[in-house]
């Protein structure tokens, strides 16, 4: 029985953070649906599983209750039934529990030898049959936990030192005084290696607490607590679980700045104006992004694990707007996965990117900042597009800065037009060359900026579209050079200044002198 204990923090974590006792419950109105893959049923329960959110993992204290909710389900525009089965993992296995009418379940009110010995309870909701057939899967531990030192999910490179993750099993449960007990229990441990495009896994033993890489491809480490854990000669848990953490080593680093076209995948910071907005950006944001480079552009690829409470996902660089649109939106068990993909400039990705997103059940907007970790991403594959699609026309409405700029300038960004029949977005992004290759981006604040500095600077907008599933965008790029101030004009109001405060200075000697005859 293969079963992952614990991988539920990243809900918990949104869950916590919006549950303080002067705001509102946010999920108490939100149906839940499961996998919607084509021609799989689709699952909806009628009010959530709990108050842990998206949790679809969840742990509960001996003598709470839960309300096990209704459910119904779909197969393409018919309805069709769905079943409700219960079991627990109580001293000698699994158990069917008899669900009541009321559909209450009380944790640990089972029958005797059980009672308050049980480590996990599954509630399984389905529907459909064979290839239609989905199921959603809750799982409530109310006494085995399994703490990982680390995430689930890991990267690393050919040539790194890792130290290896420790899982700590923990069983808690009731003494017949009904007082509150704690068994620490060893796991064991196996190491298993899967080549780069392999599927048949090598076995690696060590008797180390770190291992370097020597090969491409997928470790796994996983973890098992015992067949059985007893206390005082009295058995309560009969089964084993498991926990398992992936490694994903790489050949190389391959930062896409400066290297091939292609699909690429990093790690990134989350930045925080508030406790909040932080909270909220780390429990409902993928762990990685993917960013594509393709012809001189760059997209990426941000993933919300929350997104059925979320919407307007907006970002920006130096004050601009980055052209985004939704590309993919799919549920996982209970959460819909909502993928944006912007479009930006090389040497914006280098920089920290402010974000914001509107909480709807709380109508608040939290805002955050993105630095992806460019310089540890590694390459996962050619671009998949194929015969590109007409693409939008971008006409501005005249050329940016008019007439010649001196610095100190006030540039104005000129409003642009775009011919396309269909969906688009349109950003743009200024950026500073001066004498050498390297930009830099330059704020904007309200279509503005101010010329500091004399060089080449370029507007070039964005227009975003996405055609079966895959992103294109057109550009359109405008230069202005700004020149110094003019030095002899400058000399000359100076030489001037100084002629006049001349002429003064002496006609209050002469008066001076004057009145003293």
């Amino acid at each position: 029985m293969k079963k992952r204990v614990c991988i539920t923090f990243l809900y918990f974590a949104i869950a916590t953070a919006f549950m303080a006792p002067s705001l509102p419950c946010f999920i108490a109105q939100t149906a839940y649906a499961a996998d919607d893959d084509a021609g799989r049923a689709i699952i909806v329960l009628s009010a959530p599983f709990s108050t842990d959110g998206m949790a679809t993992e969840i742990t509960r204290n001996y003598g709470s209750m839960i309300q096990v909710p209704e459910a119904t389900a779909k197969v393409g525009n018919t309805d069709v039934p769905v079943s409700t089965s219960v079991s627990y993992l109580g001293a000698a296995g699994w158990v069917n529990y008899d669900l009541p009418a009321s559909r209450q379940m009380v944790i640990g009110d089972v029958p005797a030898p059980d009672r308050n010995r049980v480590a996990m309870y599954k509630v399984l909701y389905s529907a459909g049959e064979g290839a239609q057939r989905a199921d959603l899967t809750y799982t409530i531990w109310t006494g085995l936990e399994m703490f990982l030192t680390t995430s689930d999910e890991l990267t690393a490179f050919v040539g790194d030192t890792l130290v290896l993750p420790e899982c700590r099993p923990v069983y808690r449960f009731r003494d017949v005084g009904g007082t509150t007990q704690y068994i620490d229990i060893s796991a064991t441990r196996k190491i298993s290696f899967y080549p780069a495009g392999s599927s048949v896994a090598e076995t690696v033993t060590t008797s180390e607490n770190a291992i370097t890489f020597d090969k491409a491809g997928v470790y796994e480490l996983t973890f098992a607590s015992p067949q059985t854990i007893a206390s005082d000669g009295i058995t309560y848990v009969s089964g084993s679980v498991e926990r398992v953490a992936r490694i994903s080593v790489y050949a190389k680093r391959s930062n896409p700045i400066g290297d091939a076209d292609g699909m690429y995948r990093c790690a990134y910071t989350i930045g925080g104006q508030s406790a909040t907005g932080l909270a909220m950006a780390q429990a409902s944001c993928a762990s990685t992004v993917d960013i594509e480079k393709r012809n001189g552009s760059y997209f990426l690829y941000f993933t919300l694990t929350a997104a059925q409470y979320m919407e307007d996902l907006f970002m920006e660089q130096s004050g601009c707007a980055v052209a985004a649109l939704v590309l993919t939106e799919n549920y996982v068990g209970v959460n819909l996965h909502a993928t944006t993909v912007f479009v930006l400039d090389g040497y914006q990705l280098k920089d920290e990117l402010f974000m914001r997103v509107k909480i709807i059940p709380m109508s608040t907007v939290v805002s955050f900042s993105v630095k992806v970790d460019l310089e540890n991403a590694y390459f996962t594959g050619a671009s998949n597009v194929s015969a590109q699609p007409a693409l939008p026309f971008i006409q501005a409405d005249e050329p940016v800065g008019g007439a010649v700029q001196s610095v100190g300038a006030r540039i104005t960004i000129p409003p642009a037009a775009v011919s396309f029949d269909g969906v688009y977005a349109l950003s743009y992004s200024v950026s500073y060359a001066g004498t050498g290759a390297k930009r830099e981006g330059i704020s904007v604040a309200d279509g503005q900026f101010t010329a500091q500095k004399a060089g080449a600077y370029t507007v070039k907008y964005f227009a975003l579209i996405v055609e079966d599933g895959t992103p294109y965008v057109a550009t359109l790029e405008q230069s202005l050079t700004i020149k110094a101030a003019d030095n002899w004009k400058t000399l000359a109001i100076i030489v001037v200044g100084l002629a006049v405060a001349g002429a003064a200075a002496a006609a209050v000697i002469i008066l001076r002198k004057r009145g003293k005859k």
